[in-house]
């Protein structure tokens, strides 16, 4: 996926099997998709270029899809405004708690959006790899040349908060109960929820290596490996 500054770049949305609202939105540089579906598509880009992220809105709260689709608009404004002051520079943590704060701005005086809830992974690409940040339980993967899957980010869940702390025993969170998958972090728009956490990382990708950004509802259904679509999208 990464070779020098030459990045091939693949993305798609899909609502699932049941009638539902999207609840996801997707930034691809700095164009915000908020779409049912979208057919999986490929795009040749720059990695200085390229910022990618996936919100997904907290279907708990009010307006959760408003909330994910606002924070990625906010977020594009804040890199574009970045570059056009020459600096072209990753997000970082100061500018997710930027984004809360405009996104208060926004939908936090209605009252059917207030309280609106996301998650975020993003990465802006560099020439060798990625700068993520990350809050929520969406997640970013290392796709290593064989397809194999690797998680670089963790849950900011009850029950990994719960693990962590050694409250309970290490284990797999996906076959706890919806109460322990909770979420214990997502940027929401309410002044007072700004003690939200950001996870911040950097991670370096070899030549054939790629990275996966993905919600919760592609989570679910990820299989320990995507060998058998990989080696398309290189």
């Amino acid at each position: 996926m990464v070779s020098g500054a030459a990045v091939r770049l693949a993305f798609a949305t899909h609502i699932g099997h049941l009638p539902r609202k999207q609840q996801d939105a997707l930034l691809v540089c700095d164009r915000v998709i908020q779409a049912l579906v979208v057919q999986p598509t490929v795009e040749d880009v720059h990695a200085e270029d390229c910022l990618i992220a996936v919100a997904d809105g907290v279907t708990l709260g009010p307006a959760g899809g408003i909330a994910s689709r606002t924070l990625l608009e906010i977020l594009a404004e804040l890199w574009r405004g970045s570059r056009t002051k020459g600096e072209l520079r990753p997000l970082n943590a100061r500018d997710i708690r930027t984004a809360q704060f405009r996104l208060c701005e926004r939908l936090a005086s209605q009252a059917r959006t207030r309280g609106a809830a996301t998650t975020l992974v993003m990465a802006h690409l560099l020439d060798d790899g990625a700068h993520i940040l990350h809050v929520g339980d969406s997640r970013a993967y290392r796709i290593t040349a064989a397809g194999d899957l690797c998680c670089l980010t963790k849950d900011h869940t009850a029950a990994r908060r719960l693990i962590e702390e050694g409250e309970i025993p290490d284990c797999d969170v996906e076959q706890l109960g919806s109460i322990m998958r909770s979420l214990d972090g997502a940027i929401i728009a309410d002044y007072a929820a700004d003690g939200f956490p950001v996870d911040v990382s950097t991670v370096r990708l070899a030549v054939g290596e790629g990275l996966l950004v993905c919600t919760d509802g592609v989570i679910d259904g990820l299989p320990g490996t995507v060998g058998d679509w990989w080696g398309e999208i290189r």
